[in-house]
């Protein structure tokens, strides 16, 4: 009876912290879309690693998991990049964890920034319960009424501070 009513005191505790917006929420359920703001400085970290098409550039900076996207054409449309996490789960496989967008309205020649965080390569006990995190990006323009124009998807990148 006391294992019984330890339970339902759980299950209570949870119920109101969730009701209340108190608990924690986990990275996957974390918005993956996003409005850039205005970079700093206007423009990418040093050693950002960038991937670009005519109308767009969308860079990553693995020191501080950030995107970088600008818009390269005048045509009032916006650029974005779209992003991919994968971790290894705790039997050596890749597994999808993230995915998301960071998209720019800020105009011609702007840099625009998302802040994210990702698990670093290096970390122990991912939340798959292994050890490995990467990335993969691509840069897209909005194309209006016609389909969007993105790059390839670059290679995946071990996330490494």
């Amino acid at each position: 009876m006391a294992a019984r009513g330890k339970a339902v005191l759980a299950a209570f505790i949870v119920g109101t912290l969730l009701a209340i917006g108190a608990a924690p929420t986990p990275a996957w359920a974390v918005d993956p879309w996003e409005t850039a703001e205005p970079a700093p400085n206007n423009y990418p970290a040093p050693n950002s690693i960038c991937q670009a098409i005519n109308a767009a550039t969308a860079c990553f900076s693995m020191s501080g998991d950030d995107w970088y996207v600008l818009d390269r054409f005048p045509d009032g449309l916006a650029v974005y990049v779209n992003w991919q996490n994968q971790l290894m789960n705790s039997v050596g496989s890749w597994s999808l964890y993230r995915s998301g967008q960071c998209r720019s309205n800020l105009g011609t020649s702007n840099w625009g920034v998302c802040y994210k965080d990702y698990y670093e390569n290096s970390t122990a006990n991912n939340a798959y319960g292994g050890k490995g995190s990467q990335l993969r990006w691509q840069a897209c323009a909005d194309a209006g009424a016609a389909p969007d124009i993105c790059s390839s998807w670059t290679p995946w990148r071990n996330n490494t501070s």
